[in-house]
């Protein structure tokens, strides 16, 4: 018979920050180093200066200089290039003065949507991840990586879509270590088609993978570091990874020891959360409301679970 427990009381305790809020934010932007570097070589070009002139004028070593522009160049190539710096705000006015250019319009203009990393719980849906994703995500993604246990590697671009494993073998161990080279890996050999574009990723086989472990919560764990791994590779190709969609089957969830408690643990480690259940798709404080509604303990009154709920929710940081 199932067991209510409280979400901090449990063995997920020691490693669930209880003070941490969800960073469910929306209309998030980040500065593109890329837009930003363009944007000055440009205005510098304009003016027949050359970097040592710039960094003269702005008050700004040449080296900095130089550092900031080679973001224009939209790979770094396996991390052999070291990321661009950000640039400061007091740098970004030094360089739009010195270039009789508009601080904010500069700054504005080098804006983009941040990255998103995306929890979708799916329950008994007849749609693919990926369809469900196609539909709530604003127009911009121009490339999508669908990564499942059934892949056989990087696929010929089709549309825009990849298909690749970041698991050759059922067999290997799950390293976190491992499975970011081997993401790398698979984005290297697709890069071509990547570079340059705003990317949205799709990773399918997470269920798959931690129902195999002996340890689940070692994906659960791992998510907490994910949008950084995704992040990272994705600049390796020169892309930006838009959206970083996990997906898991809340069977899987069930099946757990503790699965309310990974599954706020998930919410933690996601800015949207999103449940699928058939041809319908629910978001933020209705979407968790949906997946903590399926997971409710057996021995647990429906209107009981529902004040538990509410509590976890407001625990979470949620909003309607």
């Amino acid at each position: 018979m199932a067991m209510l427990v409280d979400p901090t009381s449990d063995h997920y305790s020691d490693r669930i920050d209880p003070d941490r809020k969800s960073n469910q934010l929306h209309g998030l932007v980040e500065l593109d180093p890329r837009l930003f570097a363009r944007s000055i070589v440009d205005a510098r070009l304009r003016r027949g200066w050359s970097t040592r002139e710039l960094s003269r004028r702005a008050r700004i070593s040449q080296p900095y200089v130089v550092a900031l522009e080679r973001s224009r160049d939209t790979r770094r190539g396996s991390g052999s290039m070291p990321a661009a710096p950000n640039p400061t705000i007091d740098v970004l006015a030094r360089l739009a003065h010195a270039l009789d250019i508009d601080a904010l319009q500069l700054f504005a203009s080098s804006l983009r949507p941040a990255g998103r990393h995306a929890l979708l719980v799916v329950d008994g849906s007849r749609r693919s991840p990926l369809e469900h994703v196609q539909r709530v995500v604003p127009a911009g993604v121009e490339r999508w990586v669908c990564a499942d246990s059934g892949g056989n590697g990087p696929s010929p671009s089709s549309h825009g879509h990849h298909s690749i494993n970041l698991r050759r073998s059922g067999r290997q161990p799950y390293e976190p270590s491992v499975i970011s080279r081997s993401l790398g890996r698979e984005l290297d050999a697709i890069a071509t088609d990547l570079d340059g574009h705003e990317v949205g990723f799709v990773f399918g086989e997470t269920s798959a993978v931690m129902s195999r472990l002996a340890d689940p919560h070692a994906v659960i764990s791992f998510e907490h570091e994910w949008a950084k791994v995704v992040s990272g590779a994705a600049a390796n190709v020169g892309a930006h990874a838009a959206w970083n969609v996990c997906v898991y089957e809340i069977s899987a969830l069930r099946a757990l020891a503790a699965p309310v408690e990974a599954a706020v643990d998930l919410m933690r480690s996601h800015d949207v959360i999103w449940a699928a259940e058939r041809a319908t798709m629910s978001d933020g404080m209705a979407a968790a409301r949906t997946i903590l509604a399926r997971l409710r303990p057996e021995d647990v009154a429906t209107l009981a679970w529902r004040t538990r709920v509410d509590h976890m929710i407001n625990d979470l940081g949620l909003v309607a």
